[in-house]
């Protein structure tokens, strides 16, 4: 690992553990290659660890740190590319677009940091509309069709042409008895 890198919180060496040794801020956040994570740029004064947590590294990933370029996967730990929109090693999706505001945001938060908005409970309740506007559609169809029902058996040319669709019927059930679809 290269031991010069420095600490962005307190300017000192980092050092080759999880936090810098001397403010004791996690790795991501001292060697600033969290980005797109609307983690802090910098730490609290206090010498605390960033609220952020941060995935473990494994001691082969820590050596091919570098400062540019490179993020880390909060789901696996492992170095990526920083523009990855997908971790190459899990495919987790590193970043959420909220549908209310449009902000992106890390996928690992389920609410927008902009605007407050639950993407899981809000795509919940877009399924729940689009399924209360399906039934009504299908309840809407049945009735037209129990109306045209109602007329065709109302006639005399109506009653003829629901008993030829029933032989139809019957032809594509004797055709297609047995057969698994």
């Amino acid at each position: 690992m290269n031991n010069h890198m420095k600490c962005s919180v307190c300017g000192k060496e980092f050092g080759s553990g999880a936090n810098c040794q001397y403010c004791g801020v996690d790795r991501v956040t001292g060697l600033g290659n969290y980005n797109g994570y609307n983690t802090p740029a910098k730490s609290s004064d206090s010498g605390m660890h960033s609220s952020v947590g941060m995935a473990h590294l494994s001691a082969t990933n820590q050596h091919q740190m570098s400062t540019a370029g490179s993020t880390i996967c909060y789901a696996c730990g492992e170095i990526i590319p920083a523009d990855s929109k997908f971790c190459p090693y899990c495919s987790k999706e590193l970043y959420a677009t909220c549908p209310i505001c449009g902000n992106k945001y890390s996928s690992q938060f389920p609410a927008c940091n902009q605007c407050g908005t639950n993407r899981y409970k809000y795509y919940e309740q877009k399924r729940k509309e689009q399924e209360i506007q399906d039934r009504l559609k299908w309840e809407k169809i049945m009735n037209e069709m129990k109306e045209k029902q109602k007329l065709k058996e109302s006639t005399p040319e109506g009653r003829a042409e629901l008993e030829r669709e029933k032989q139809i019927m019957d032809e594509y059930r004797k055709k297609w008895k047995g057969v698994k679809l």
